[in-house]
């Protein structure tokens, strides 16, 4: 009998070492650009909700049970209402899709790269 397929969020708690209950904000940390990392408190601070798309973005890529389905929560990212203005796609105060390929790369794909058609991963022959 073969064991049900983990989600992307329990491998990476497991491998981290982080506890499930900290799994977006952890995964947050690690995966916007350095520049919205540096500011986020400040952004936090007048704006609570700036965040609100990276977030549901980085909760949607913890329940993928298949390094394949990256590109289809990429796309809902970049479609997602609460992703858009200057400061998002212009200043890149958001999530990187790179990174968070290399992540999903290197924990559903141990040894391996990010998966085929995601952001940041190696293309064609």
């Amino acid at each position: 009998m073969t064991s049900p397929l983990r989600t992307f969020g329990e491998l990476f708690c497991e491998r981290y070492h982080v506890p499930p209950e900290s799994y977006a904000r952890e995964m947050l940390q690690r995966t916007l650009y350095r520049r919205a990392l540096m500011i986020a408190p400040v952004i936090r601070f007048f704006s609570p909700n700036f965040f609100d798309a990276d977030l549901d973005f980085v909760r949607g890529v913890g329940l993928m049970k298949r390094a394949e389905d990256l590109g289809s929560e990429v796309t809902e990212f970049h479609l997602h209402p609460r992703n858009r203005g200057f400061l998002r796609s212009g200043l890149k105060l958001r999530v990187s899709c790179q990174r968070v390929s290399r992540l999903v790369g290197e924990v559903m794909r141990p040894g391996g790269s990010a998966p085929p058609g995601a952001a940041g991963a190696p293309s064609g022959p």
